[in-house]
């Protein structure tokens, strides 16, 4: 089957890419080169035609000029408000509540009555609802990513380029008479109802993670289930994906035929009335997730092919889909929801298939080789964005997705039913409940399984990983033959896996002083040769999240100390809680801390230290380490003592012992 969209879509997406790198990332040179290499190797080594060559050519071209001109005349043009006054007018189209009565808004509207723009707001609650309208005067500022979350990339991807600071004025107008206000609340409402249902009839663990899976609600998942499934690399079924909307289709499907045996057969274009209506209210529900989105184009695709009575192909279908998707949002092609949601349907419905159609084996393997295989092609997409990988995926996903599935379907039927049955609703929410605590409890045992996940905070992964992927479409292009394809991606999984080992063990030899946090809390994480000791300066929770994030980037699982210089019984708590998953020799806290007799912190019982010396030394192989309270720090190697005094934050100070010189490098998202 020749599929003709690819020579537009190919090429048009990679010069989404070319632009996007040269303006929004540190691998310029590498993405404009990959860019082209890509588009070359579709043209030379899957000897195209000369119409064809100049398709690509031309679409890869207007690719580059579509990102281009949206930076131009929308990024850079609301780029000139930044540090200014401007005063907003415009509809509440997002609401996110989160502890201590703070909330995130996003308004929909006019920046001085004549700029049309996007803005986000993060402060105090206020009474409104969505579509309420809202006048405002504040400070317009841009985003800023730390550590622990690239703010801006997140809020870009959904076309917000704004953020509302020291507001000075803020007026709300509700409105009540809007149709699609009211029918949006209304199903905001009935989500929360649902969220109710499984709260009273599931266990406090189940109902979390079934409002997690079903809702993207994670605000009553516990942090140490979060983190096991993060760990145990499955942390993508907590999110609304395309799975829901293809389980729910399904559902759907299931209630049509039955009533066509009972000879109310509905026709095809009631049917796929009801299929679009069905799935546009759970994604109102869920607040349009991006890869949901993604589903919903594509199935609405599928459906309409065969009202039309036309075939439906995957790969056609996911192309066009992903052009229509970065022609209304360019900064989708930097998102990792959306790249991971393409490349996930890439690899079960398009990868998969090719190279799995012809083994003559019993289709439950079938489905294991699937599911490995899909696995292998997100895994440049996580290696990339992600803090870790968990090598453990494909096993937790082979194991873990048929509880998913079962869950989502109970959850799918009682959200149809409205809990109207309440036997069946009983019913189902008791098997997704063991369900999920099965799934938990999998994922408890498999986070903890030593050398389980492969840090991702080399720069090499990302020129090994475009390396990789284009060596797999040169092996295609050149031999046309599944077994050397797969080949290929075993050979290139390979290389992957020895690079890692290796760049891990060249890491090793490197003294690294990093200074996370920002200006209210601050915590030192010095590692060499695996001991690794942590020094927390202040007493806030946050520091725990910080080392947890830089162990996960640097493939740390053992910590030798960890010294806290305040009374922090707050970050006691929390430092259990992240740090579960590593194996922690010695805790010190200041004399005076009260601490019950069994009180232990990651298994350890707190030493009582005299924190009053400011000063902490660590002694290695060949050379010593003096940390100051004051974050300054002395190394001492070979009789000869350098002093650093620490100006910044988010930053790794790495002293390459063999080669005797020093680097300090920005740990920034």
């Amino acid at each position: 089957m020749t599929r003709k969209s690819l020579y537009v879509a190919i090429p048009y997406i990679v010069g989404f890419i070319a632009s996007y790198t040269l303006h929004d990332t540190n691998y310029t040179y590498i993405g404009i080169l990959s860019s082209f290499v890509i588009t070359a190797t579709l043209i030379l080594v899957f000897k195209l035609g000369v119409k064809q060559s100049i398709l690509c050519e031309t679409s890869f071209i207007i690719g580059f000029l579509m990102f281009s001109n949206y930076m131009v005349t929308k990024v850079e043009y609301l780029k000139k408000y930044y540090g200014s006054d401007i005063v907003f007018t415009g509809k509440v189209v997002q609401i996110d509540d989160y502890s201590s009565d703070m909330s995130s808004y996003i308004l929909d509207g006019l920046i001085d009555g004549k700029v049309k723009a996007k803005i986000s707001l993060y402060m105090e609650s206020v009474d409104c609802q969505y579509g309420d309208n809202i006048y405002l005067e504040c400070t317009a500022e841009d985003f800023t990513s730390d550590y622990l979350f690239d703010s801006k990339s997140y809020y870009n991807s959904k076309g917000v380029y704004i953020q509302g600071d020291d507001v000075h004025s803020l007026e709300i107008f509700h409105v009540d008479d809007d149709v699609v206000c009211n029918v949006i609340r209304s199903l905001q409402n009935y989500r929360e109802r649902i969220l109710g249902t499984f709260k009273l009839n599931m266990s406090k663990s189940g109902a979390s993670l079934m409002s997690a899976m079903l809702f993207g609600d994670k605000s009553d998942l516990s942090k140490t289930d979060k983190s096991s499934l993060i760990r145990s690399g499955i942390g993508s079924l907590i999110a609304v994906s395309g799975l829901h909307l293809a389980i729910l289709t399904s559902v759907l499907k299931f209630f049509l035929e039955y009533f066509e045996k009972k000879d109310l057969a509905l026709p095809k274009s009631i049917k796929f009335i009801v299929y679009e209506l069905f799935m546009l209210m759970f994604l109102t529900v869920v607040d349009f997730p991006i890869s949901a989105v993604r589903t919903f184009i594509m199935l609405s695709i599928s459906n309409m092919a065969m009202l039309l009575y036309r075939k439906p192909d995957t790969l056609n279908t996911l192309c066009i889909t992903s052009m229509a998707m970065l022609c209304l949002q360019p900064y989708l092609i930097g998102n990792v929801s959306f790249l991971l949601s393409v490349v996930g349907v890439y690899g079960i419905g398009v990868l998969s298939p090719y190279l799995t159609q012809d083994l003559n084996l019993p289709n439950f393997v079938k489905s294991i080789l699937s599911t490995m295989i899909t696995t292998l092609c997100v895994m440049p997409v996580c290696l990339i964005f992600f803090d870790e990988v968990s090598i453990a995926m494909p096993l937790t996903n082979i194991v873990c997705l048929p509880l998913c599935e079962i869950s989502l379907v109970c959850g799918f039927i009682v959200f149809i039913t409205g809990k109207k049955v309440l036997i069946l609703t009983k019913a189902l929410l008791y098997l997704a409940d063991i369900c999920c605590k099965l799934m938990i409890s999998i994922c408890n045992v498999i986070s903890k399984i030593p050398f389980s996940n492969l840090p991702t905070d080399y720069n090499v992964l990302m020129y090994l990983v475009i390396i990789c992927v284009l060596i797999c479409i040169v092996c295609y292009g050149i031999y046309k033959s599944k077994k050397y394809v797969a080949i290929s991606i075993v050979s290139c999984v390979v290389i992957l896996g020895m690079t890692i080992i290796g760049v891990e063990k060249y890491q090793d030899s490197i003294l690294k002083v990093a200074m996370l946090g920002n200006s209210k809390y601050q915590v030192m994480v010095i590692s060499y040769d695996g001991d690794v000791n942590v020094i927390d300066f202040s007493k806030n929770y946050k520091t725990s999240t910080y080392v947890q994030t830089y162990c996960k980037r640097q493939g740390i699982d053992n910590i030798n100390s960890i010294t806290m210089l305040k009374k922090a019984y707050q970050s006691m708590t929390m430092y259990n809680v992240q740090l579960k998953d590593y194996k922690v020799s010695t805790v010190n806290v200041p004399q005076g801390t009260y601490l019950r007799s069994d009180y232990s912190i990651l298994g350890a019982v707190p030493n009582l230290i005299n924190v009053d010396n400011s000063k902490y030394a660590y002694t290695y192989r060949d050379f010593n380490i003096t940390v100051y309270d004051n974050e300054t720090f002395d190394i001492v190697h070979n009789g000869e003592t350098k002093t650093f005094i620490v100006d910044d934050f988010n930053v790794v100070y790495l002293y390459y012992l063999n080669d005797g010189f020093f680097e300090v490098r920005s740990l920034e998202s």
